[in-house]
């Protein structure tokens, strides 16, 4: 708006030309002293593309052009003049100060949410980089813009009017889930002979971790070590027997091809008669080799991992065993199925929960679980991210990093859209928001591409293929990083600070593929995880 406010006791309006967005249209209105004019477009423009206007005054005739085109015309009376604004400020943009009265003079008085850029005035450039006051605009970056941060509006054809039911967790029948909880395994009791002479072992596993020990029965108690082990080792099945004796330490392998991180179910057996040991995968015998003609691995098994405390002595020199983490189901040795825990003691099974019947990669969040990347996570003046997440949400944390300072950041969902918040702890917040005409089109249970980075002042933050928004510090100030903080995703617990986080509700849903900084970091590799399912993401 361009206007030459009315001088104290004055008696006659003040001139004006305005532009403003009604229900879509563009809305001119112009006095020179004289009547006032009105033009109006016939066609929207709220659809989510930048546009040009132009408003030409030659002589008496004023036309309105967009995108090129002349849209209206009006005549002004012959007494109308040019109006010039005060050298203290009279051209304003976006919205007026609230001590102006300016309905009269306008087609809206609220305020635009959108973008404004590239302004002409008389050929001259008029430029947002020494404006005289501002006030909540993002000076730089077209930022923070509800309909236009996100793709042309009318690319986005959902039509849904609800979030979609979340997935159905049906869970697979007598399966055991591993690696949710540090050290979770199931303790079985053995007979001595159980794995003396021959046996005959068989299970079904399904995990996407290149790694994990399926069972290991080990003894101990004796100075020369004897143990049988069936581990996932760089996504081949690998069976080990080792045997000690007075000549040293003997070991035989069997291992199986590779790429059996599949994410679906596996058969494996292991059968050893006299000497012979047989591999089989999926009831096809895929190795043979020779081993002793018999063990003692005492009166134990140890299934999907080891308890806190022994792993150094059980294993002996396989300290890197990794625990499983996937599920295992079917235990069958020497011709009795195992159903746990069902005939087993409770207190033989630590950490173990149950199977989903389908999931896909992705870490699974309820609603009530959170991970910490790390404690001590230092920001800086640039972060990288890049994440994907499906939910049947609206609202929910999605990652949140702050400190006593103020120092602050954070990514949520918030009635749909995603936010990207920062604060560098002087109490002025700026962001970044991408969300659709729909507001329940991220929250359809499908994946959805985070990429976002924050730079000192400025942010951009993308989703999908839509848009990108960008957000900037308008204000100048900039305290410093964030360091030595807690790093959150998926949700906080009750004493973690808030940050510039709007929302307390931990995300419900699935998230992957984080990367910070162009470090990939495994969720196992995180500071603490809580109530977190790996690889568990469920699907129909």
């Amino acid at each position: 708006m361009y206007m030459r406010p009315l001088p104290p006791g004055g008696e006659h309006p003040p001139d004006f030309y305005s532009v403003s967005l009604v229900e879509g249209h563009l809305d001119i209105r112009i006095n020179g002293g004289g009547q006032s004019h009105r033009m109006m477009s016939a066609a929207k423009y709220n659809d989510g593309h930048l546009h040009a206007f132009f408003v030409i005054k030659e002589r008496q005739r004023m036309t309105l052009k967009v995108d090129d085109a002349e849209v209206n015309t009006t005549r002004l009376d012959r007494s109308s003049q040019v109006v010039v604004g005060p050298d203290t400020g009279g051209l304003y943009f976006g919205g007026v100060p609230e001590n102006l009265d300016v309905v009269s003079m306008v087609g809206t008085s609220r305020p635009l949410k959108g973008c404004v850029r590239d302004i002409i005035v008389n050929n001259k450039v008029v430029s947002f980089l020494n404006p005289v006051r501002f006030k909540e605009v993002f000076i730089g970056r077209c930022a923070d813009l509800p309909a236009t941060a996100m793709q042309g509006m009318e690319a986005d054809m959902k039509v849904a009017d609800s979030c979609l039911p979340p997935t159905q967790h049906t869970v697979e029948y007598k399966a055991l889930k591993f690696g949710d909880q540090i050290n979770s395994h199931v303790r079985i009791p053995l007979q001595s002979t159980t794995f003396k002479k021959n046996f005959d072992v068989s299970f079904e596993f399904r995990t996407y971790y290149p790694n994990g020990l399926f069972f290991i029965a080990s003894n101990t108690r004796r100075k020369r070590v004897q143990s049988i082990s069936v581990q996932l080792h760089n996504s081949r099945v690998k069976v080990s027997m080792r045997k000690d004796s007075k000549k040293g330490s003997k070991v035989v392998e069997a291992i199986s091809d590779p790429g059996l991180n599949t994410g679906q179910w596996t058969k494996v057996r292991v059968e050893k008669t006299k000497k012979r040991i047989n591999l089989y995968i999926d009831n096809k015998m895929v190795k043979q080799v020779k081993g002793p003609r018999k063990v003692n691995v005492g009166r134990e098994l140890f299934l999907g991992g080891l308890p806190s405390g022994v792993a150094a002595a059980r294993v002996d020199g396989w300290q890197e065993v990794e625990p499983l983490r996937g599920c295992l189901r079917n235990l069958n040795i020497n011709g009795e199925e195992y159903e746990i825990p069902s005939s087993r003691q409770r207190e033989q099974v630590v950490g173990v929960g149950q199977c989903f019947a389908s999931v896909q990669p992705g870490s699974y969040f309820p609603g009530d679980a959170y991970a910490i990347y790390s404690d001590d996570f230092n920001v800086g003046l640039m972060l990288e991210l890049r994440l994907e997440f499906r939910t049947w949400e609206l609202n929910g944390i999605i990652l949140s990093v702050a400190d006593p300072r103020g120092t602050s950041l954070s990514l949520e969902l918030i009635n749909g859209a995603v936010v990207l918040s920062v604060d560098m702890g002087v109490g002025h917040s700026f962001s970044a928001r991408v969300g659709l005409r729909n507001r329940f089109s991220f929250c359809d249970n499908m994946w959805h591409t985070v990429k976002a980075s924050y730079i000192k002042d400025s942010l951009a933050l993308r989703v999908d293929n839509h848009q990108e928004a960008y957000g900037f510090n308008g204000s100048g100030d900039h305290e410093g990083a964030i360091t030595g903080a807690e790093l959150f995703i998926g949700g906080l617990p009750d004493m973690a600070l808030q940050g510039t986080l709007t929302t307390r509700e931990n995300f419900k849903g699935c998230i992957r593929n984080i990367v910070l900084n162009s470090e990939r970091r495994d969720w196992t590799d995180m500071f603490k995880l809580q109530n977190v399912l790996l690889s568990a993401c469920p699907v129909q």
